[in-house]
């Protein structure tokens, strides 16, 4: 009697196995082709990680990092000459980081004096910035703006940390994120695909303190499900993530060292073929980080090592427009 209920279980597993094949796209190829349908969304994006930090060889308290940002990202109608306009704007930024005993906090949703001083000088001039992205008729980046002057007001509102504000605006300012935008697209296969299909997308993006970071991923279209939303590519990836040489930065008036960066990266995207844009992505990253710092005495270069790993959760929704003040 076990022999046959063990039987049954089998031809039911093989059931279910031939029905979920069957369920899967069979299609005509598909190309995957990032657009900017006109309208308005919400990009919320949340990280929950870890961090290990040896200093010469002596570990450090871990820590625990999590954010969230939460950016509404309106995308306006082609102008004369074709032009749209997408204006980006940090709707909530909150972040906690916990080190042994110590939780420092910001919330820009929370009552101003709760909130960490130094993480309020560094994440809240985030939601000040108003970025404003041009895209081109041939859905390419033409330009982006808002950056470059974020930095200019959180240099003036922390002079001790205006040399750092130079120096992520000359990383992260208005040409960076407008080179980050565009370069987004460069995950997709230049090809028609279909199920089963695989290709190996390389970037490279200029990070801040980092320098230039070069990114290689293996990709693979597992399916394209049919929802009411339209056709959603499945894809699956991962790959690597590291800096091509040294960078030395000014932070606070210290000179730190990145001395080499390399992250694994696994995830999986859902990617809407019809709009043209991604619905969410979900990212594991783990690798280190190797850098120096000036120490106590004249001369002295103190090694830090640091082990990190994090999981990234990434959603865009249609959202309602707020009514014009």
């Amino acid at each position: 009697m076990a022999l046959r209920k063990t039987g049954w279980g089998l031809i039911l597993v093989g059931l279910l196995v031939q029905s979920v094949s069957a369920a899967q796209y069979d299609g005509p190829k598909v190309l995957l082709k990032q657009r900017y349908p006109s309208g308005s969304y919400l990009m919320t994006t949340t990280m929950n990680g870890s961090q290990s930090v040896s200093m010469e060889g002596q570990p450090q308290p871990e820590q625990q990092i999590t954010q969230r940002f939460v950016v509404a990202m309106d995308v306006g109608e082609p102008d004369a000459a074709g032009l749209r306009t997408m204006q980006m704007t940090f709707s909530h930024v909150r972040q906690d980081i916990t080190m042994g005993p110590q939780t420092l906090s910001y919330d820009s949703q929370g009552p101003a004096d709760k909130q960490d001083p130094n993480l309020a000088r560094a994440l809240g001039s985030m939601t000040k910035a108003k970025i404003s992205v041009k895209i081109g008729p041939d859905d390419k980046v033409a330009g982006a703006s808002g950056m470059d002057e974020m930095w200019d007001d959180w240099a003036k509102a922390t002079p001790e940390m205006a040399a750092f504000a130079r120096q992520m605006k000359s990383q992260m300012g208005d040409a960076a994120i407008a080179d980050m935008v565009s370069k987004a697209s460069q995950t997709l296969p230049a090809d028609p695909v279909g199920p089963g299909d695989e290709w190996e997308p390389t970037a490279t993006f200029k990070m801040p303190m980092i320098g230039e970071l070069q990114v290689k991923q293996h990709c693979k279209l597992l399916d394209i499900e049919k929802t009411p939303a339209g056709n959603v590519a499945v894809i699956q990836y991962e790959g690597t993530a590291q800096s091509s040489k040294e960078t030395t930065s000014d932070v606070g008036g210290t000179a730190m060292k990145v001395l080499s960066v390399v992250f694994k990266q696994a995830g999986k995207m859902r990617f809407n073929v019809d709009t043209g844009m991604a619905e969410s992505q979900v990212m594991d990253q783990d690798g280190t980080m190797a850098m120096a710092m000036p120490g106590p005495q004249e001369g002295q270069e103190v090694k830090v090592n640091s082990q990190q790993k994090m999981k990234l959760e990434t959603t865009i929704a249609k959202r309602t427009p707020e009514p014009a003040k």
